[in-house]
C-alpha cells in the first residue's frame, strides 16, 4: 500500500514533488495501489518509485524520470510516456495498451506479459528489454530499437515495425500481419520461414541470407503453382 504522506505531497503538484525528492534522496516514494487522478505530470522524478498495481490511466507523463521504478501491474492505459526514461523499469504485467511512448527509453526494461495493445512506440528504445510474452498487436513500433531484445511468445499481429533495426529473439513469436517492412532483421534470432510469409514484407526488407532465399525459393514455387492452377 501507498504511504499516505507520499501521496499528500504528490497532490500538491509536480513542482513540489520534484523538490522534495531533491531534499530527501534517500527515500523511496511508496505509491503503490494508489489511483492517481492528476492528469498533468509531466517531467516528475519518480525514478526508483513504488508505482506498482496503480492506476494512472490518461495521465501525462511526458519526459518523466521512471528509471529503475517498479510499475508491475499498472494502469497506464491512454496515457502520454513520450520521451520518458524507463531504464530498468519493472513493467509485468502492466496495462499500456493504447499508450503513447514515443522516443520513450525502455533499455532493460522487463516488459514480460505487459499489454502494449495498438501503443504508439514510435523511436522508444527497448534495448535488451525483455518483451516475453508481450501483447503488442497492432503496436507501432517503428524505427523503434529492438537489439538484444527478447520477443519469445510476444504477440505483434498486425503491428507495424516498419524501419526497425533488430537483433531482437523472436522465438515462438506471432507476427501474422505484421508490418515488417524496411525492417533489418538479418542479426534477428528465431525467425522462420512461416513467421515470413505470415507478415508483410517489401524489397526493403533485410532478412538472414539462409531465410531470404527459401522466402525466393517459396514465393517461385507458389507462382508457379498459381500457374498450373490458372492452366488447368
Amino acid at each position: 500500500m501507498a504511504n499516505p504522506d507520499h501521496t499528500k505531497i504528490l497532490k500538491l503538484g509536480v513542482k513540489v514533488w520534484n523538490n522534495w525528492r531533491t531534499e530527501h534522496p534517500d527515500i523511496i516514494p511508496n505509491l503503490s495501489q494508489t489511483k492517481i487522478t492528476i492528469l498533468d505530470l509531466k517531467k516528475i522524478n519518480l525514478k526508483s518509485a513504488d508505482v506498482s498495481q496503480s492506476k494512472l490511466v490518461g495521465v501525462d507523463l511526458r519526459e518523466s524520470d521512471l528509471d529503475g521504478a517498479n510499475l508491475s501491474g499498472t494502469d497506464f492505459e491512454d496515457s502520454n510516456l513520450g520521451s520518458a526514461k524507463l531504464i530498468g523499469s519493472n513493467l509485468t504485467r502492466a496495462n499500456l495498451s493504447r499508450a503513447e511512448l514515443v522516443n520513450a527509453d525502455l533499455t532493460d526494461a522487463n516488459l514480460e506479459a505487459a499489454n502494449l495493445y495498438r501503443a504508439e512506440l514510435s523511436g522508444a528504445k527497448f534495448v535488451k528489454s525483455n518483451l516475453i510474452r508481450t501483447d503488442l498487436r497492432e503496436a507501432h513500433l517503428s524505427s523503434a530499437a529492438l537489439y538484444m531484445a527478447n520477443l519469445s511468445m510476444a504477440d505483434l499481429r498486425g503491428a507495424d515495425l516498419g524501419g526497425v533495426t533488430t537483433g531482437a529473439d523472436f522465438i515462438n513469436a506471432k507476427i501474422v500481419g505484421a508490418n515488417l517492412s524496411q525492417t533489418d532483421l538479418i542479426n534477428a534470432v528465431g525467425i522462420t520461414l512461416d513467421m515470413i510469409e505470415s507478415a508483410i514484407t517489401d524489397e526493403g526488407s533485410k532478412l538472414p541470407t539462409d531465410l531470404n532465399k527459401s522466402l525466393v525459393s517459396a514465393r517461385k514455387k507458389k507462382s508457379i503453382d498459381d500457374i498450373k492452377v490458372c492452366d488447368s
